[in-house]
C-alpha cells in the first residue's frame, strides 16, 4: 500500500523535508504513514483508475477489481480515464483523503502545497 501513499503530496512533502539531494529507501522507513483501513476501499480503485492507462493493465485491473467495470466507457476501454480534467479531480480527491488521514487541517495542507509546482507538465 506504500505505492498509494508515495504518490500523494503530504508524503512527498515529508520526504522533501528529510532529503536534500540524495534519496534512498532508508528515508522511507521513518516516515509516518496514516492508518489505511478507513480509506483503503476508496483509494485502491481510485488509484487503479488513474494507473490503468492502457490495455497492458487489464490483468491488474481484473486481479484487483475482479473484472468489475463501473466506468462510463464500455468495458475494457483504455485508458480508464482519458480526460485530463477527470484525472486531476480524482488526484485532488485522493490527496484530500490522505491529507485527512494524516490529520492535516486545511491551512496545514495549503502550506504543504506551497512547496509544489502545480503546473500541468504531463
Amino acid at each position: 500500500m506504500i505505492t498509494v501513499f508515495s504518490n500523494v503530496f503530504p508524503f512527498d512533502w515529508l520526504l522533501r523535508l528529510a532529503v536534500s539531494a540524495n534519496f534512498t529507501f532508508n528515508f522511507l522507513d521513518p516516515q509516518p504513514v496514516p492508518e489505511l483501513e478507513p480509506i483503503k476501499t476508496l483509494l485502491v480503485p481510485t488509484d487503479l483508475r488513474l494507473l490503468c492507462n492502457h490495455s497492458g493493465f487489464e490483468a491488474l485491473w481484473n486481479d484487483q477489481l475482479t473484472s468489475i467495470w463501473r466506468e462510463e466507457a464500455p468495458s475494457g476501454t483504455w485508458p480508464v480515464l482519458p480526460d485530463r480534467h477527470q484525472r486531476w479531480k480524482l488526484r485532488a480527491a485522493m490527496d484530500a483523503l490522505v491529507a485527512k488521514a494524516y490529520g492535516l487541517s486545511r491551512p496545514h495542507y495549503e502550506y504543504i502545497l506551497t512547496a509544489f509546482n502545480h503546473s500541468e507538465q504531463h
